[in-house]
């Protein structure tokens, strides 16, 4: 009777070999790991906890209190309504108008005033014009571009004071380098003071009466006669006049 050969059986892979061998607890260390499972070392790294002493968080309530100042008026701002308020030249110049409010302004801005701000080279940026009538007191960011549509219902935006703005020095600074031109408005009191400041300065000249033929000293621009008697002689003739002595 033939005797039957059993079959022999397959090889066992090394990883499978090694974790039989050691009773299927841990793996040999530096065994390759399957693609589907976590490497042990890699989850056993610890992390250093921060050090976070008493100086750091003071630093940090401090920055949040600072922002939390210079955040006021948008947080102000954003509470307020979305629609604009409509409001005048007049009051805002006296103060009625509360800043930091949305609100709808129907003014002629000087664009030939204008003075253009940016923050890159290259862009249009904005024109701060100011208010006819306002004395540089108000003033109006438009855009740029000098072909955007006019504002035909008004001007709406944030009120806001001008030192308030990021340009503002920059603004201030060109204004002042450059200042406009622009009607001078004199009041009465103003004008005859300079009047009288002007004929204080004019010095005497030398002119000989057309009629007499005296000379007499006059700061006068239109001084002829050295006297009211040759004047009067003059008017009595018919027809007669004199021109004044424009040297």
């Amino acid at each position: 009777m033939a005797e039957t050969t059993p079959p022999t059986p397959p090889p066992t892979p090394p990883d499978v070999r090694s974790e039989i061998a050691g009773g299927g607890s841990e793996p040999d260390p530096g065994a390759p790991i399957a693609p589907d499972q976590i490497d042990p070392d890699l989850v056993k790294l610890s992390r250093t906890r921060p050090k976070i002493g008493v100086i750091t968080a003071a630093g940090i309530v401090f920055l949040c209190s600072v922002f939390l100042l210079r955040l006021g008026p948008d947080r102000r701002f954003a509470g307020k309504g979305s629609e604009p308020q409509p409001a005048t030249v007049a009051d805002v110049l006296a103060g009625k108008v509360d800043t930091d409010k949305l609100v709808v302004i129907t003014a002629e801005p000087l664009v030939s005033h204008a003075i253009r701000t940016t923050t890159s080279k290259g862009s249009l940026g904005l024109r701060i014009v100011p208010v006819r009538g306002s004395g540089d007191r108000l003033w109006i960011a438009v855009s740029g571009d000098g072909w955007e549509a006019p504002a035909v219902a008004g001007y709406a935006g944030r009120l806001r004071k001008l030192e308030d703005l990021a340009f503002a020095p920059a603004t201030q600074d060109h204004a002042a380098e450059h200042p406009r031109r622009g009607f001078a408005e004199w009041t009465p009191d103003q004008h005859r003071a300079k009047q009288h400041a002007m004929w204080a300065k004019r010095e005497p000249r030398t002119i000989t009466c057309r009629v007499c033929g005296t000379e007499f000293q006059s700061t006068g621009m239109r001084a002829a006669f050295c006297s009211r008697r040759c004047q009067r002689t003059t008017e009595r003739k018919p027809g007669a006049g004199v021109q004044p002595d424009g040297g």
